[in-house]
């Protein structure tokens, strides 16, 4: 999303350079979908650990 006030379009080159440099290859949501090579894609027999955050007040 691009807009008057922010450079979005401009920042976009800068940003994908770095997320590479990071070890994230980028790819299509149609790749993505498809890919079940993640540990994560994959069923598991472990139970959901709940999620627990603080409230900070």
């Amino acid at each position: 999303m691009n807009h008057k006030r922010f450079a979005t379009a401009e920042a976009l080159p800068d940003m994908l350079e770095g997320l590479r440099k990071r070890g994230f290859e980028l790819v299509t949501v149609g790749t993505l979908l498809e890919d079940t090579s993640w540990p994560t894609c994959q069923p598991t027999l472990e139970p959901e650990r709940p999620v627990v955050a603080e409230v900070i007040p």
